[in-house]
């Protein structure tokens, strides 16, 4: 399944089609609005994936720090009403930062 959001396809879809990542050029290599599966929509600010997907930040840590850039109480409400966990989000953010990862080697590799 292809999610598309004004035309723009998602930079990263999770295996299980459940969140969709599309970059924010215009605001940073690493500023995302995120789309749940069912229609609802946060934004990740440029620099917060990698402090949100730091091996050392457990699911609850990474909940708080969302909470701190305001984005916390209303992605815990998105998350209940599509029946997903904290985990599954955390789970979704690691995946998308290994996506970027893999990327820039991707980008490395293709300059030489």
């Amino acid at each position: 399944m292809t999610f598309r959001f004004g035309g723009k396809k998602a930079t990263y879809t999770t295996p299980n089609n459940v969140f969709y990542f599309f970059q924010d050029q215009d605001n940073g290599s690493s500023a995302y609005d995120v789309f749940i599966k069912g229609g609802d929509r946060f934004y990740l600010p440029d620099r917060t994936l990698v402090d949100l997907t730091d091996p050392s930040v457990s699911t609850e840590e990474m909940m708080q720090r969302l909470e701190h850039i305001g984005e916390g109480e209303i992605i815990k409400i998105f998350l209940k009403t599509h029946k997903l966990l904290e985990h599954d989000l955390h789970v979704a953010l690691l995946q998308l930062r290994i996506f970027e990862q893999e990327e820039e080697i991707r980008q490395v590799y293709s300059r030489d």
